[in-house]
């Protein structure tokens, strides 16, 4: 008899108070969870090959065409000297323009397929979304399939 009195003396913990602070402490990290809109490009590697001189495809160069974006305009240009070969702003009726321009460099070099996108770091990601759904839409180039203008797409930061 004397040891169950001492077990009616050993005080439980009360974990009442405990849980509740938790359950407030979860309420309060969900409130404060910043919940952002994470954008993101798909995009792959640049191909990279080496071509000999021996090789048939030596004499083929690539035109390297970039599409640089600026706050107010586009320019598509060609060549590692960066030769301008037109320029478009972002109304409507450019933007179009500079639709049809992309399709009619890609019907008179069918043989490119890669694209170079410089952004100005001050644009909008907008904008450079823009671009890169024109660069890779979908045309009935030859009458038979669609494909896509530029399939790959690569980045160069301006300076």
């Amino acid at each position: 008899m004397l040891r169950k009195r001492k077990l009616d003396h050993i005080k439980k913990v009360n974990v009442i108070p405990i849980l509740d602070a938790v359950f407030i402490f979860i309420f309060f990290l969900l409130m404060s969870a910043q919940f952002i809109e994470l954008y993101e490009i798909h995009t792959k590697k640049p191909l990279i090959e080496e071509v000999s001189d021996s090789s048939p495809g030596a004499s083929a160069k690539s035109k390297n065409f970039r599409l640089k974006i600026y706050e107010d305009k586009i320019h598509i240009t060609e060549g590692m000297s960066e030769k301008l070969l037109s320029s478009f702003d972002w109304s409507e009726e450019s933007f179009e323009k500079f639709k049809e321009y992309l399709l009619g460099l890609k019907q008179t070099h069918r043989e490119e397929n890669s694209i170079i996108v410089k952004p100005n770091p001050q644009v909008d990601f907008k904008k450079i979304i823009q671009v890169i759904d024109v660069a890779q839409q979908y045309v009935d180039l030859n009458g038979s399939k669609k494909e896509k203008l530029f399939r790959n797409i690569a980045f160069e930061s301006m300076e």
